[in-house]
């Protein structure tokens, strides 16, 4: 994706034909990336390499049930797919918390199937609800709840332990690589490790990622009176960069 002018575009473009809501790699089997790798290499189209990627499975998760669903409203909201409460698992955020997916298991995968389709942008208790293909792994994964000790949302720690828990929330949930850069992108410092981040915008991503918020809706408190310039040439000098902010009345002390 990084070395190549069009790698990200293909691969998202793959990830939206798996129908999985996933572009993380990290979150793709083995069969998946080595499916998009054989397409990409040889110029064959992605729909191939989807159904090599053996995606196919009786579990379909469910992103943007309430948060206080025990689960009775999504077997309503599947009635006539003959699911039963046992059938469905409610999904948790590493504190504990719910994390607004549920996780269900048909009879079949032909049954999955035919749901996937079928009950795309429907609303369980006004909320609009988007339907995924998952995986038995997947389900396992993110419907137990740890012990809250374990919450790895805790902001109390050093800046190392701190730094632990934004790497484990990307490798462990679903969608927590993709709020890390999200946020990472709105704070516009070029840095998405977290140990070049401050405690200060490390706790504010994992408080609000403990409450389901959007973190990046609080990046602009973090702003500075120092801003960083890449790719200046390596013959620039002092003078070059006082001529080229020039408007903002730049003095060499100041660069």
């Amino acid at each position: 994706q990084k070395n190549n002018d069009n790698g990200q575009d293909e691969w998202q473009a793959y990830c939206d034909l798996t129908r999985t809501g996933n572009r993380d790699p990290k979150l793709h089997s083995e069969e998946s990336l080595r499916a998009f790798i054989e397409a990409y290499t040889t110029g064959e189209g992605f729909d191939g390499a989807v159904k090599k990627a053996n995606l196919l499975s009786e579990v379909l998760r469910f992103r943007g049930v309430p948060w206080g669903s025990d689960g009775a409203d999504v077997v309503e909201y599947l009635a006539e797919y003959k699911v039963t409460r046992s059938e469905v698992s409610m999904g948790h955020l590493p504190s504990g918390k719910p994390s607004g997916d549920a996780y269900v298991t048909f009879s079949s995968i032909e049954v999955a199937e035919r749901c996937l389709d079928e009950k795309q942008k429907g609303e369980i208790g006004g909320r609009y609800i988007e339907v995924f293909r998952s995986s038995w792994d997947q389900r396992a994964q993110n419907t137990q709840a740890p012990p809250a000790a374990l919450s790895i949302t805790s902001t109390k720690g050093t800046k190392e332990e701190l730094v632990d828990r934004i790497k484990a929330i990307q490798r462990t949930t679903v969608d927590g690589k993709e709020k890390w850069e999200a946020y990472c992108n709105d704070l516009r410092t070029g840095n998405r490790d977290p140990v070049k981040h401050t405690m200060e915008s490390i706790k504010n991503f994992l408080q609000a990622f403990e409450k389901n918020e959007t973190p990046e809706a609080n990046a602009h408190v973090f702003g500075s009176q120092v801003v960083r310039f890449r790719g200046v040439p390596g013959e620039c000098g002092i003078k070059d960069m006082c001529d080229f902010l020039k408007e903002f009345n730049i003095h060499a002390s100041q660069v």
